[in-house]
Formats: C-alpha cells, structure tokens, sequence
C-alpha cells in the first residue's frame, strides 16, 4: 500500500495514523504458522501431528494454554520475538519506506531487536500500560517510530487510546517507579501521568482490523485499552529510531529498559 498525503498530514498533526490493509494474509502467514507451530510443540505434538493454522491464531489451543498451563503460556511469550517469521516481516522495505515518509531527515535507521509481540487475556489488565511515551522504555531516538500490528480480531471499541498532538510536546518527565524492574512488570517502572495537562488534548481511539497497522511516534502518549468482548489479543509492536539524530548521538544512543539501560540511567535531566 501506499501511503497518501493525507495520512502524512494526519501523522503530523495527531502523532499517529492507520494504515489500512497494511499487511496481506500471504504476509501474516509466516507468523500464523510459526506461532502456531509453537503451541503445537508446546502442547506435546509429535512431528507427524504438526499442522499448525496458516490463516489465523490458534485460538482454542492458545486459551487452552492459558487456562492448564501458565508456564507453558510464557514460555511460548517470551519465544514470539524470537521468530525468523517477525524478525523478516521487520526488516521489510515497506516499514522503512513508511518510516522515511513520516519523518523527515532520516539517516541510519536503528532497528530495535525486539519484536514486542503480547498476549493479552481479558480480565489480566494489571499488566496493560497506563498513559506513556514509548521513547520512554525503548529510547533509541526522539524521532522514533512505534508499528503496532493485530494478528487477532480487536474489540470494536479499540486497543490503544492516543493523545492527540502529544508528540509536539516533547519528551515527558519521569517519576521512576522500579527502574530496573524488580516486579517483572514493564508497564510499572515509570510513570509521566505528572506531567501531562489531560485538558490540553482530545484523545482518540482507532479501530483497526487484521491487516491494518497503527503508526505512531515514540513520543505520542498512548495507553492500553482493557478488553470487554473478545479472549485475547496478540499484537506486535516493531520501533525503528533514527542513528543520525543529534540527541540519541550525544547520548551514545541509549537502548532502553529490555537491553538493561532504564530511563534513568541515561536521561537523568527528565527524571523527577
């Protein structure tokens, strides 16, 4: 797909766009098999039983999971980001291309590693994020770009709330909560709710199919939106920044959190 003049002038504006009908079922289908292939292997399948779903999740032996073996489940978490599958869908052309028409004067791309795949269970919202930057957690630069992708249907009512226009407020200060994550909970190790004026902004919340994308910038604050209808949902979130920007040089950029460098450590200024 290509993206319009509109969705440009919308990014600018709000600090996010949907892209829709982004990612084809052919592209989806690596992912569909290999995550799959996992639940298959986790659940005990020998290599003659496994013939995992190439057009969907598996939903019945994912919530299957869930309910009789919790490890399991994580095991299989914590093996998503892993995947030949994510990491060749990430290192498409078409996320630069989307990248470099969004932002302006981007040199060296800095990929992180991480492919942030989730599983979120409805009922489990303890472990969704409050309001946030994801500069925040991921860093690599202030002109970041954050892909969030559904690889199962979404509430009609939505999954991300943004704050529309954020971005152009810059980086927000931090109140450090766990900086180095002590209570293996991500979303808790830092708050902003401080510094943001809630009245400043309208707030939208996109609806999005499989297929679609939601773009939006590192520093656009957004929050999780609770399930209400649908089991689970599995989305990834790929973030590209930039190696060419000025602060991340200065900084030697900075890695963030999920590479052992909290906010912390190397924004002391933003720190309160």
């Amino acid at each position: 797909m290509t993206l319009s003049n509109s969705d440009v002038a919308h990014f600018q504006e709000k600090g996010w766009a949907v892209l829709k009908g982004f990612l084809s079922a052919e592209e989806l289908s690596s992912f569909y098999s290999d995550f799959n292939r996992l639940l298959l292997l986790k659940a005990g399948k020998t290599q003659g039983e496994l013939k995992p779903l190439e057009n969907r999740v598996d939903l019945e032996l994912l919530v299957d999971l869930f309910k009789t073996d919790r490890a399991g489940l994580g095991a299989v978490y914590r093996s998503l980001r892993h995947l030949q599958s994510l990491q060749k869908m990430q290192l498409g052309a078409k996320f630069e291309e989307v990248y470099r028409k969004l932002f302006q004067d981007i040199g060296m791309i800095n990929v992180c590693p991480y492919t942030g795949t989730r599983i979120d269970f409805l009922g489990e919202e303890k472990f969704l994020f409050d309001w946030h930057q994801d500069y925040h957690y991921i860093q690599l630069s202030q002109d970041s770009i954050v892909f969030w992708i559904p690889f199962t249907d979404l509430d009609k009512d939505g999954a991300v709330e943004l704050l529309d226009g954020s971005h152009l407020d810059g980086l927000r200060r931090a109140k450090m909560l766990d900086p180095m994550n002590e209570n293996k909970n991500g979303a808790k190790t830092l708050s902003i709710n401080h510094d943001i004026d809630f009245s400043k902004y309208a707030s939208s919340i996109p609806s999005l199919d499989v297929g679609d994308m939601l773009v939006f910038s590192g520093l656009t604050v957004h929050r999780s939106v609770p399930q209400k209808t649908e089991p689970v949902r599995v989305t990834t979130q790929f973030r590209m920044g930039n190696f060419d920007n000025e602060d991340a040089i200065e900084r030697g950029w900075p890695v963030g959190q999920l590479e052992g460098r909290a906010f912390h450590m190397d924004h002391a200024e933003y720190v309160d």
